[in-house]
């Protein structure tokens, strides 16, 4: 398990060698690496993602917030813009009205909101977080690692791609992997 922890982005501003100490971006980013990430990365929400937490969150493959999780963009009042995604990954979860929203008014919002928004998944019990989260990781882990991961790969493709070009990628993964299938003596679920 990762816990990360946040950074004072006012005390960040202030200093003038703040950014020699941190990889904003790059192969060793934080981001990168979770994009990279072929397996899926549950982001378990207990308290607040704000600002860079949100961006981090946002490279989730599904979110599941506590009760008391509170989001929020608040880039615009310390006078940082995004460089993680933010801008980018917003807008396509929640829908551009309610990204500039959060963007442009630094305003919290609750995990009953985030949820019915699309940001998160799930909201549960702050007592029942982690064992959800255990759960739903249980279900990733009887799934077969190959086909999950190109089914992960294929879904975050689609995001840059129109329909025809992503059905054209799909049944292209599909021809090679059924190959690799079938010439295994893996028993197929529905042969």
């Amino acid at each position: 398990m990762c816990l990360l922890r946040g950074v004072d982005l006012k005390e960040l501003a202030g200093s003038s060698n703040a950014a020699d100490h941190f990889e904003w971006h790059g192969a060793n980013s934080l981001m990168d690496i979770m994009r990279a990430c072929p397996h899926p990365i549950i982001g378990v929400i207990n308290g607040f993602a704000i600002t860079g937490g949100l961006e981090l969150a946002l490279w989730c493959d599904f979110l599941i917030a506590a009760q008391s999780a509170r989001f929020g963009d608040t880039y615009a009042r310390v006078g940082i813009t995004p460089s993680w995604g933010l801008a980018q990954l917003l807008p396509r979860v929640i829908g551009v009205r309610r990204a500039k929203q959060m963007s442009l008014t630094g305003e919290m919002i609750g995990a009953e909101t985030a949820q019915a928004w699309g940001l998160v998944n799930e909201v549960t019990t702050d007592q029942n977080l982690l064992q959800r989260a255990w759960d739903l990781a249980a279900l990733i882990a009887q799934t077969d690692v190959t086909t999950m991961s190109k089914i992960k790969t294929l879904i975050d493709a689609s995001i840059n791609m129109g329909l025809d070009q992503g059905l054209k990628q799909e049944v292209s993964v599909f021809d090679c992997h059924i190959k690799g299938v079938l010439s295994t003596d893996i028993e197929i679920p529905w042969s």
